[in-house]
C-alpha cells in the first residue's frame, strides 16, 4: 500500500464487473481517442508554426548572402579600380 493509500494488489483492490464492462471499455477508448486528436492537432499546429519559421529563416539567410555577394563585388570592383590607378 502506498502512502496515498492506493495499492496495486489485486486482492486489495478487486476489479467489478463494471470495470470490465464494453461499455466502460468504450468510454476509456473515446477518452483516449480524444487526447490523441487533441495531441495531433497541437502537434500539427506546432509543425506549422515551425515550417513557418524555417522558410523565413530562409528567406533572412538568402537576403543577407544576398547582401554579402553585393558588397563583396562592390570591395573587389574597388580593389580592382585602386590597383589600376596605381
Amino acid at each position: 500500500m502506498s502512502s496515498q493509500g492506493f495499492t496495486t494488489s489485486p486482492a486489495c483492490n478487486p476489479r467489478t464487473e463494471e470495470d470490465s464492462s464494453p461499455e466502460r471499455a468504450a468510454a476509456t477508448t473515446a477518452a483516449l481517442f480524444d487526447k490523441l486528436s487533441n495531441s495531433m492537432a497541437l502537434l500539427r499546429e506546432q509543425t506549422k508554426k515551425l515550417e513557418t519559421a524555417l522558410v523565413e529563416k530562409k528567406k533572412r539567410e538568402a537576403h543577407l548572402w544576398a547582401v554579402w555577394h553585393q558588397v563583396s563585388s562592390s570591395l573587389e570592383a574597388g580593389r580592382g579600380e585602386a590597383v589600376t590607378a596605381e
